[in-house]
């Protein structure tokens, strides 16, 4: 596998578990249309001081763990780590195959086979933008399946 898809994959895996991290980060205005729209409530296009306050709140101070309306180093940091053990976590249960504790290349190639085969759905050797996010949102279904099933 070249440098290139490695670094792809890696991408993509960071990309994936950028949600996980999130819980730990400073309040930021929405990258998305889908976020923006999420926070615009009333729908005018545009986001005001009383529709972002309550989402940067419940954002920050969701790590608020003893609900003191302030957030410490040492709840930042627990928060940080709780995030980090979830990406690992759901790094090695992705990509090792063998449950090993270890990824190895044959491993990766593998992963990274099945996903980009998966996400082809015309069948022409490449994924296109259109493809990556049909993909995307499968993969999120299927967790939200697996997740409400338990």
């Amino acid at each position: 596998m070249s440098k290139k898809a490695l670094y792809a994959v890696l991408l993509i895996t960071g990309v994936a578990a950028a949600g996980g991290l999130a819980m730990a980060a400073e309040p930021y205005l929405p990258k998305s249309q889908k976020s923006f729209d999420r926070i615009d409530l009333n729908k005018d296009g545009k986001i005001n001081l009383a529709e972002f306050t309550p989402v940067a709140e419940k954002r920050f101070l969701g790590i608020d763990v003893n609900k003191d309306n302030s957030v410490s180093t040492a709840e930042i940091d627990a928060s940080l780590e709780a995030a980090l053990e979830r990406r690992r976590n759901r790094i090695l249960a992705n990509l090792d195959a063998d449950k090993n504790g270890a990824i190895s290349r044959a491993e990766l190639d593998s992963y990274v086979e099945a996903m980009v085969t998966g996400a082809d759905t015309d069948s022409d050797g490449g994924v296109s933008f259109s493809e990556a996010r049909i993909f995307k949102i499968a993969k999120w279904r299927k967790a939200l399946q697996l997740t409400s099933a338990n």
